[in-house]
């Protein structure tokens, strides 16, 4: 399996859309692990309270792909929304995102876009919580309460170190949460979008 370190990260920008605070931070610096510089990111406005920030990520979904597909620059979209009580996983998420698609009369999410989709289960907690060593994880178990003020931040980086740990041995984090597993999968498939997009860029040079 190629690694995520194939590509050179460092001359992309990237676009967030995501439902809070926690999320953004954990991609940056997730991000700035591999080489993306502090200025090379721009984060959609965040929900206000009173609405849904599932239905905002969503809303706000098409736009922005679209956007990202129209651009031939370097450029990356990362969305990411939890899971929630009702329990969707990433490909349900998916189909939700391509159903909002689909009615703005824009193509459905396809393998070449560039497009990172991450859906934590139950939420972004629970992520934390493996990533601090947790077993038996359980994505309908709610550890919001456990991490009242967590430093986003830093686990996204470890996030990363555990990462390219799983894919040094090539387990493909055989241990983790069904959640966590599909986002490295994703992962992967955003890397060969991503080489694929330098190679078309290289052979219309």
């Amino acid at each position: 399996g190629k690694g995520v370190t194939m590509i050179d990260l460092s001359r992309y920008r990237v676009f967030i859309l995501c439902e809070d605070q926690e999320h953004n931070y954990f991609v940056r610096t997730f991000f700035k692990s591999l080489g993306i510089g502090d200025r090379k990111f721009d984060t959609y406005p965040l929900v206000d309270g009173a609405r849904s920030a599932e239905g905002h990520v969503r809303e706000r979904l098409p736009e922005a792909l679209d956007k990202i597909r129209k651009n031939r620059e370097n450029v990356f979209l990362v969305v990411v929304s939890d899971a929630d009580k009702n329990n969707p996983n990433l490909s349900d998420r998916v189909k939700q995102w391509n159903e909002e698609l689909h009615s703005r009369g824009l193509p459905v999410i396809c393998k070449e876009d560039r497009i990172l989709c991450l859906v934590p289960k139950r939420n972004i907690e629970t992520w934390f919580a493996w990533i601090d060593g947790e077993e038996a994880i359980d994505e309908t178990k709610d550890y919001k309460q456990r991490y009242r003020r967590p430093k986003a931040g830093d686990y996204g980086k470890r996030f990363f170190e555990k990462y390219t740990e799983c894919r040094s041995r090539d387990t493909r984090c055989d241990d983790a949460p069904r959640s966590v597993r599909d986002a490295c999968t994703e992962l992967g498939r955003f890397c060969d979008a991503l080489d694929k997009h330098e190679r078309r860029k290289e052979s219309s040079a």
